[in-house]
């Protein structure tokens, strides 16, 4: 018993110094894992909400490229004389300017362009 009190008290200040040590790098080592964890969930959320804007870019991408191949068709429609689907096309666009958007859907705009893109295709086809 001696031999063990004389033990803790020439190497006790050490020993609780590699205590310390080993409980605080523990902690350190715990914490980090905990803030990797937390990180890893913000980067989650915002991959999530780029996917969903890239989504929605996208369906404006075909939107856009739906009107101009619209416009497209009625313009040379109006080059062969015929000016009213280009007279009725532009007061639609005029509605849904006026609007913000609202008078003009997404399921319109690509019936719109779905119905250009098919008379387009039949005027080719017989006059083409």
């Amino acid at each position: 018993m001696f031999l063990v009190t004389e033990l803790l008290h020439v190497y006790a200040n050490p020993l609780s110094a590699i205590a310390v040590g080993i409980i605080s790098s523990a902690l350190v080592v715990w914490q980090t894992t905990k803030g990797v964890d937390k990180l890893e969930s913000k980067i989650d959320g915002v991959k999530a909400d780029l996917g969903a804007e890239i989504q929605g870019l996208r369906g404006e991408i075909q939107v856009c490229q739906a009107m101009v191949l619209e416009s497209g068709q009625h313009t040379m429609k109006a080059i062969d004389g015929n000016k009213q689907p280009m007279r009725e096309w532009l007061k639609r666009l005029e509605r849904c300017k006026q609007s913000g958007g609202e008078d003009c859907g997404p399921n319109q705009k690509a019936r719109g362009a779905q119905q250009g893109l098919k008379a387009g295709v039949e005027g080719t086809t017989r006059g083409g």
